[in-house]
């Protein structure tokens, strides 16, 4: 009967524990859950955002042709039914390692590397190059096509020997019916009944064999999303490609790519390419149903499907070596690597959370327990036993914790319904049994002996083993820190350590452990100087802020709240170190806020009007010739003709290799350089990088550049400068240049054909006016911005989905940590309120009991808030080998990427803990001191 009078006697109790385990289990059992679903979409954007091709099983078979009685060439291999059976060994193979079906999606024979065809008649992108072909005798061509021109091709091969016609000696030929895609007939200009011919190589002076092919059609793919068009995608529409011309300086010859399709059974005809022929098999992997988890399972199997055991087996039973395409392992490892790379920094988002939340829920039951001390110390002085109080407790909280907790975990299921259970399920468990368990366990530990004051002996028991748990929260921080700064130099080590991962929650724990130590003693002190100082309310407070306290009761509001503390200070440095490496990339890539080059000269007046632009700061105009010859070197910089002035602020106010204004003047010496004074040999002063002082023998150093001859000395060595952001640069003054070549005035050589512009911090406004400006200036002009590529670095679902589940956990710790507060506000109210009562009745003004509850609650407060800042301080340091943003800031390899110390993360949370602790204690004294002036009123 105990049970239900106690829950109709404090429902408003019973209720709050209620609310209390709903959320925290409904919050342990999300975190993890919002970790899988944010790498199963990180999945599935890496597979849609890659090329098809890249995200399938494929294989391939070389076909070795031999030749018949009759001279023709055959090959076994290339007959569909060996064909199908080989791709059959090969599914089965591919099954037991991958998820794929039991036979293979698309099969048949190509040339495995496009033929040129010579036709004139054939458009051309690049006059000396012709267009390629790439000819595909595919499975169930009748199936996934329909004619819409002439008809489908047969299975004939007509082969012509070698002979004369005319006067033409020609070494055999072979023919072949054919068909191509709509949109390969109309870009290449082609219909049912033209011819295409290639030929194979031959020896020097004999006639070649050739292929030709008879267009019987024109096909439109019936799906057109399904993989026997998507596997190879130039058979279905012509691609345009590039390859190098083979002359230096010359630019890349540009070609057209196209695909033809021909009768399975006439797949011998491919012989006659000068590829050769290879067997393919393409298998399409279920990426709906492909979770982040499993890919270090992907990618080992097909690792050994492709070089291990299993290629080996599938060699075996195939009676010949299929080569597996690795283009899918590449795309899944690179994914496993960045996911991997980011797992950390979400494990310790989580530790924190979930620290946090356990600390809430036992803040809450010693609360609980403490105001029920009374009550159980009477029913124990009756009679009641110790397991008889337990036993009561325990019904208590199950009854009305388990089904919130039951609920919780429901309610994350919904939120997140496609999701492993384990972890989520296992943080909700412990959550739950923490909860549920904590009030029967403080009852048990509180009412353990009858009343009266414990031995001097269970005292110093108590002290030591006090200590050894101190020592041994040491001993776990130094060995979390140290093993997280180690992990952070070994490279290879990406897999999450729990144990790294809870450094951050250890560190707050030992601040909270020494904080227990000094806090008293500190306050005693205050104390003490506030003795002296005349007025009650200062000493009083202080006093009782600084008595001994339980080490249980004391450390769990500290404990709690520089865990919240700890989590939002930290997680804020990680977020504004992800920030500030994405600045400094994107800035190193366009080397200020805009770029706008033009691949001739610009126009004079164009500086000027992007000067008087709004949100327009300053505009350095440059010239750059790419690829400079350093004739006593081996390096080839990039000179950079500027105007000393605007380029000088400019690298100042980017900090791309700041100089002294006046470095590149003729005859002056920059600070920090290695200038050689005005040596009279008609050298210019340059700033160079590091590896062009490198090649540096001795005297001035010289360039050649298209029409320009440049002699200059080194004058400022710098790592880097906006113009040339990317490798070494020589960078001159254009009127140190003109000085020294007259010749150089008014050419067209020294005038500037890019302009770097520096906006007012960044602002929408400036770049908008310059796209607009430049969209009317020159269509020829090109705008590169540093928001964009900015934007570019987080912009897939990988790093954007990390960062909004951090900045999710930051946000729970901090109404966590506010929880913490209140809770721990509240243990001490009844105390607090029977001693204003008191006061109060002894005389004490309503303003000064006030001023007494801040006294004496905020000084622990505050010592919290800076011990939490200054631990936020000293994690950085401590912290920063070990942690690599690079994976969540997506900016490119050997960009640092460190932790940095920002002060709005550092302070905002403990400033808002401060504020919300403040407002909480004079609500608190404004209650109870209405309560007390009734009380006094009645009586």
């Amino acid at each position: 009967m105990y049970l239900p009078s106690r829950l109709r006697s404090a429902p408003l109790s019973v209720f709050a524990f209620a609310v209390l385990c709903f959320v925290t289990t409904c919050v342990t059992a999300v975190l993890p859950r919002a970790v899988d679903a944010y790498g199963d979409a990180a999945l599935r954007d890496v597979l849609t955002g890659a090329p098809a091709e890249a995200t399938l099983l494929s294989g391939t078979l070389p076909v070795q042709p031999g030749v018949d009685s009759d001279g023709d060439l055959v090959a076994p291999a290339l007959r569909p039914e060996r064909v199908d059976a080989v791709g059959g060994v090969f599914a089965r193979a591919a099954a037991r390692t991958l998820p794929v079906g039991t036979g293979p999606a698309v099969a048949g024979v190509r040339n495995p590397v496009p033929v040129p065809v010579g036709d004139p008649d054939l458009p051309r992108l690049t006059e000396s190059r012709p267009p390629e072909l790439t000819l595909t005798a595919p499975r169930a061509l009748a199936a996934h096509s329909r004619p819409v021109e002439g008809e489908l091709p047969g299975p004939e091969v007509r082969v012509e020997p070698p002979g004369r016609s005319g006067n033409d000696v020609h070494g055999g030929s072979q023919r072949v019916d054919a068909v191509v895609t709509a949109r390969t007939a109309h870009r290449m200009g082609l219909e049912p009944g033209d011819s295409v011919a290639f030929g194979a190589p031959t020896t020097p002076g004999e006639p070649g064999f050739r292929t030709v092919l008879t267009l019987t059609g024109v096909v439109e793919p019936r799906d057109p999303d399904h993989l026997f068009w998507t596997a190879d995608p130039v058979t279905a529409q012509p691609r345009r490609a590039s390859a190098a011309s083979g002359v230096p300086g010359n630019p890349p010859d540009r070609f057209w790519r196209f695909g033809a399709l021909v009768h399975r059974d006439a797949a011998k005809a491919l012989l006659g390419s000068e590829s050769g022929a290879e067997a393919y098999w393409h298998f399409s992997l279920p990426t709906d149903d492909l979770h982040a988890a499993q890919v270090p399972e992907l990618a080992d199997g097909l690792t050994s499907l492709a070089r291990g055991p299993e290629a080996t087996a599938l060699a075996r039973e195939a009676g010949a070596p299929v080569t597996v395409d690795e283009s899918l392992g590449t795309l899944l490892g690179g994914f496993a690597r960045d996911r991997s790379a980011v797992a950390p920094l979400l494990a310790m988002a989580a530790a924190g959370v979930l620290t946090t939340a356990l600390v809430v829920v036992l803040l809450w039951s010693v609360l609980a327990a403490g105001q029920r001390r009374d009550e159980l110390v009477l029913l124990r002085a009756r009679g009641g036993s110790l397991h008889g109080l337990v036993r009561w407790s325990l019904a208590e909280t199950v009854a009305c914790g388990l089904p919130a907790a039951v609920a919780g975990y429901g309610a994350a299921v919904w939120l997140v319904p496609d999701a492993r259970t384990a972890a989520s399920l296992l943080a909700a468990a412990t959550t739950a049994a923490v909860a549920l368990l904590a009030t029967p366990l403080s009852t048990a530990w509180l009412h353990r002996r009858p009343l009266g004051a414990a031995s001097e002996g269970d005292r110093t028991g108590r002290g030591r083993g006090r200590l050894v748990a101190e020592a041994t929260v040491l001993t776990l921080t130094t060995g979390a820190v140290v093993a997280l700064r180690q992990r952070g130099v070994d490279e290879g080590a990406t897999d999450t350590d729990p144990f790294t991962a809870a450094a951050p929650v250890l560190l707050a724990l030992t601040a909270a452990l020494l904080l227990l130590r000094c806090c008293p003693r500190a306050l005693r002190l205050l104390s003490r100087a506030a003795a002296r100082r005349p007025g009650a309310v200062g000493f009083l407070g202080l006093a009782r802020a600084g008595r001994p306290a339980s080490a249980v009761v004391a450390g769990l509001p500290l404990l709690g709240l520089l865990s919240a503390l700890t989590m939002a200070s930290f997680g804020g440095t990680v977020l504004a170190g992800v920030a500030d490496a994405r600045d400094r990339a994107a800035l190193a890539a366009v080397g200020a806020d805009a770029r706008i080059a033009s691949p001739g000269t610009l126009a004079p007046e164009l500086a000027e009007r992007v000067r008087k632009a709004d949100g327009v700061r300053d505009v350095s105009p440059v010239r750059t010739f790419e690829n400079a010859s350093l004739l006593s070197g081996l390096e080839q910089p990039t000179l950079v003709i500027v105007d000393p002035a605007s380029y000088a602020r400019l690298a100042a106010h980017t900090g791309l290799g700041a100089y002294p204004a006046g470095a590149l003047d003729d005859g002056g010496t920059g600070d920090g350089g290695t200038g050689d004074g005005g040596t009279g040999d008609g050298a210019v002063p340059a700033l160079v990088s590091a590896e062009v002082y490198a090649e540096r023998v001795g005297g001035p150093m010289r360039l050649v550049a298209p029409g320009l001859r440049v002699s200059v000395r080194p004058e400022v060595v710098r790592e880097a400068t906006p113009a040339a952001p990317q490798g070494s640069f020589v960078v001159v003054s254009r009127k140190a240049l003109e000085k020294a070549q007259p010749d150089l005035a008014g050419s067209a050589l020294a005038e500037p054909d890019t302009l770097l512009v520096d906006t007012e911090d960044g602002g929408a406004a400036g770049i908008e006016a310059l796209r607009a400006l430049t969209e009317r200036a020159d269509a020829a002009l090109s705008l590169n911005l540093a928001a964009e590529e900015r934007a570019a670095y987080g912009g897939s679902a990988l790093r954007s989905g990390a960062e909004r589940l951090y900045r999710a956990a930051v946000l729970v710790a901090a109404v966590l940590s506010a929880v913490a507060v209140l809770l721990s506000l509240a243990q001490s109210a009844p105390e607090r309120a029977a001693v204003l009562a008191r006061l109060r009745a002894l005389g004490m003004p309503r303003r000064q009991g006030s001023r007494l509850v801040l006294v004496e609650a905020l000084p622990l407060y505050v010592l919290t808030a800076a011990a939490g800042v200054l631990l936020a301080l000293v994690s950085v340091p401590l912290l920063r080998p070990g942690i690599d943003l690079v994976a969540l800031a997506g900016t490119p390899e050997g960009t640092p990427a460190p932790l940095s110390t920002a002060v709005l993360p550092l302070l905002l949370p403990a400033l808002c803990l401060l504020l919300l602790t403040v407002l909480a204690l004079l609500v608190q004294g404004r209650v109870a001191a209405r309560r007390t002036d009734a009380r006094l009123e009645s009586t």
